[in-house]
């Protein structure tokens, strides 16, 4: 793709922020069980099965990084790139950090 065309692409995704696609992902099931015994029950076994949507952005669970969220674009039905975020524990509290995969 040519220099214009990445701008061009670039514009596009923008111009489509608002059209999102959203899964979940959770379980309430799992979460009772981790939470009735104390974090040794429910845990998920490999990674969780992400669809992929028709929508232009998607927000799902992120694939890699347990209790994260991952929001991808995808361009002319084809993955562009993603964000993985989540909240993790700092000794001032939490913290949001964020990972880009492409």
């Amino acid at each position: 793709m040519t220099m214009e065309g990445d701008r061009k692409a670039a514009r596009l995704l923008a111009s489509q922020a608002h059209e999102v696609g959203r899964v979940s992902g959770r379980a309430p099931w799992r979460d009772v069980l981790l939470w009735v015994s104390g974090g040794r029950l429910g845990r998920r076994h490999g990674r969780p099965d992400v669809p992929e949507l028709s929508t232009p952005w998607q927000d799902t669970v992120a694939p890699e990084r347990t209790g994260w969220r991952q929001r991808a674009a995808n361009l002319d039905d084809e993955f562009a790139f993603s964000v993985d975020s989540g909240l993790i524990h700092s000794p001032g509290g939490f913290e949001n950090q964020q990972v880009t995969g492409m």
